[in-house]
């Protein structure tokens, strides 16, 4: 098999593993109802499975390493917020920390459009769905906002709950800390179990690319060396979705049940030697 196939298939493996185990919880979580916490983790995995779809046509079509590293920060963003929320064992925690994450969305997103002046080119129609969505988020919030206040932690913890919720602060460090109570990005990578070299690549290295800084005007974007580091960073991050996912929807066997697409499989031009490998990684954990 080629090398270009080869450092390409524990990725290739891994996406075609996460759409496998989607097709298979969301049988049983498909509602829309965000107080639904199994099945908005569904809708998160959904939209990171398609992220990871998306980067895979710009680094095979357009062989575009640069946007592609763009796409790679909010990839592992996103894998970092699931783990970091959903794999909790205190399920009070969970709760409370998907509802402050719902929340701070919203309040960012109504913040946004209610600073935002509404220029007379904009047609009509659009100002009307703008304000409609606006309208929606706001409902959507004041019920996040009650689903909150009746938390088992608002009951327990009082007031430093109440300051929690206060800032959608859904990073918290702990109930009650004191000072910068919130978690940076460096410490979320460790908080889902990769070290301090990993986490400073994470948020320097991507950062030269993702804000358009000197490196990614001066290197090639179709240099090998940038495939290499962007395909070996998803293999791991993947793979460490999919340990997420059995450790947060482990009780349906989702690894037991994998449906893989062979068409795809076969499409990838992943040799079978390297999925039996592979498999027995996954599974073995």
């Amino acid at each position: 098999m080629s090398t270009t196939v080869s450092y390409k298939s524990p990725f290739l493996l891994n996406l075609l593993t996460l759409e496998g185990c989607i097709k298979v919880i969301e049988r049983k979580h498909h509602s829309n109802d965000v107080s639904d916490i199994k099945s908005y983790q569904v809708i998160i995995l959904k939209r990171i499975v398609k992220s990871l779809s998306t980067i895979e046509f710009v680094l095979n079509k357009e062989v575009d390493s640069m946007s592609a590293y763009g796409i790679l920060r909010m990839i592992i963003d996103s894998i970092c917020i699931y783990c970091f929320i959903y794999e909790k064992e205190d399920k009070d925690e969970v709760e409370f920390r998907h509802y402050l994450y719902l929340l701070d969305g919203c309040s960012q997103y109504n913040k946004l459009i209610s600073s935002l002046e509404m220029k007379n080119e904009i047609e009509k129609k659009s100002e009307d769905n703008l304000q409609k969505n606006n309208c929606d988020l706001k409902s959507l919030q004041c019920g996040i906002e009650n689903a909150l206040s009746s938390h088992n932690y608002s009951k327990k913890y009082g007031k430093d709950a109440g300051k929690i919720i206060k800032s959608a602060n859904w990073k918290y460090k702990l109930i009650g800390g004191k000072g910068e109570n919130k978690y940076n990005w460096e410490d979320l990578y460790k908080e889902i179990g990769y070290d301090c070299d990993l986490s400073k690549l994470l948020s320097n290295y991507l950062s030269q690319y993702v804000h358009g800084l000197f490196m990614s005007n001066t290197m090639n974007p179709q240099a090998k060396s940038h495939f290499h580091i962007i395909y070996s960073l998803l293999a791991e991050f993947t793979r460490r979705l999919i340990r997420s996912l059995n450790r947060t929807f482990g009780e349906e066997n989702i690894l037991e049940n994998l449906e893989i697409d062979s068409q795809k499989l076969l499409n990838s031009g992943i040799n079978f030697h390297d999925v039996g490998k592979r498999m027995k990684e996954l599974y073995g954990k």
